[in-house]
């Protein structure tokens, strides 16, 4: 099993899947409406001319539910095959599998072998050239990620042509064992032995990871199976697990600074895992100054991510900002939220943490962090001068 493409990985991956839906109802829960689909999908199932040929699909008009994957990529410097208003009708016609990179070739004998007949990839399912079609399809990102089954997440790859697959590193030894016998009375312990470290650099900071719209892809999605270095790793709401520990990861290494410190509502609807880094029992139960807390959280730990194109730092937590507004339900202002807009503009630039300044172009107001080409750090506490007042946003 020196790939990670393997008949028991995926025997696996299913499995994983499986468990997921029929028993984790926290991982079932969505914000996206009910036969809601994405308006263009890729099928590869068996409505194809062939195996070696997809085609685009709109979904306007489908009678039934539909589920689908979706794939999470870096684009890397490569240029694919993509969705244009001059290929429209061709690539509904039919896409040679030949002609699309290898990220996306694996995605789809993925998604053909866990028995998904569409796949979503933003490339081929949002007209790249054409700013109306960008516009409409950015904003429904919380329910094109919300709304799939599964997302499958390329972590070993630095662009489109890496793919999912990867042959293991000879120095990678997987699952290890020692028996030791017990000196009082011979009996023998069973020990397993793994590289705590694994998790993180691995997955954690894989340079998938390292990209902006990649984070609110990872929080929206009710599951991501992850195709790294080494191995393939399961995150869904309720646990974590990869084949070291196909049960579970174990929770103190994957997650050993988190607190227990729940968003009310968020849980069921986002991975909140980032989150909830800084719980302040102080805050008791009011859920504006606990939503208040995990936005600034988010914040700082989007502020880190790299954004290819200037203006989409907004964008590119929009999906985000709207799952965190049906909850807060006051108005967003450039990533300041009104009912909290005081103690939302406590943050400053993180000077320790390769500052850059401000983009060319304008992209957000100078009192919101947006604003800066650099990650940025919110202030503890919160502003309580009777000399500060709020005359109008």
């Amino acid at each position: 099993d020196q790939d990670t493409s393997s008949e028991i990985n995926f025997a696996r991956a299913a499995e994983w899947l499986r468990e997921c839906v029929l028993k984790h109802d926290r991982c079932n829960a969505t914000n996206t409406p009910k036969d809601w689909a994405p308006t263009r999908l890729l099928d590869v199932g068996s409505r194809s001319p062939s195996p070696d040929t997809i085609k685009l699909a709109q979904t306007k008009g489908s009678r039934t539910p539909i589920r689908y994957v979706a794939l999470s990529h870096c684009w890397g410097a490569i240029q694919p095959l993509r969705l244009l208003k001059s290929n429209l009708h061709e690539l509904m016609d039919g896409i040679l599998l030949v002609d699309l990179p290898q990220s996306f070739q694996d995605a789809i004998y993925t998604a053909r072998k866990l028995e998904f007949q569409y796949l979503w990839i933003d490339s081929l399912c949002i007209i790249q050239d054409s700013d109306e079609d960008w516009d409409i399809e950015s904003a429904l990102m919380a329910h094109v990620y919300g709304g799939c089954l599964l997302n499958i997440a390329a972590a070993a790859s630095n662009d489109c042509t890496g793919g999912l697959f990867q042959k293991r590193p000879s120095s990678y030894q997987g699952p290890c064992t020692i028996p030791v016998e017990n000196q009082n009375d011979a009996l023998i312990s069973w020990y397993q032995l793994w590289d705590q470290n694994l998790w993180p650099a691995e997955f954690e900071t894989a340079k998938l990871n390292t990209r902006a719209w990649v984070l609110q892809e990872r929080m929206l999605s009710p599951r991501t199976l992850a195709f790294t270095q080494t191995q393939l790793y399961w995150e869904c709401r309720c646990k974590c697990a990869s084949e070291e520990f196909p049960s579970e990861y174990p929770l103190e290494l994957s997650e050993r600074w988190q607190r227990d410190f729940k968003q009310p509502e968020l849980q069921d609807k986002l991975k909140a895992h980032a989150l909830n880094q800084h719980a302040d029992s102080r805050l008791g139960e009011d859920h504006i100054p606990r939503l208040s807390l995990a936005w600034h959280n988010l914040v700082m730990l989007y502020s880190k991510k790299d954004v290819t194109f200037e203006q989409d730092k907004l964008v590119a937590l929009s999906g985000l900002a709207d799952l965190f507004a049906q909850k807060m339900g006051t108005d967003y202002f450039a990533g300041i939220w009104k009912i909290t807009l005081l103690n939302d503009l406590l943050w400053e630039s993180d000077v320790d943490n390769n500052a850059r300044g401000r983009p060319l172009s304008y992209r957000a107001p100078s009192w919101s962090w947006a604003s800066v080409d650099c990650s940025v750090k919110y202030l503890p506490g919160k502003i309580v001068s009777s000399k500060v007042t709020i005359v109008d946003v």
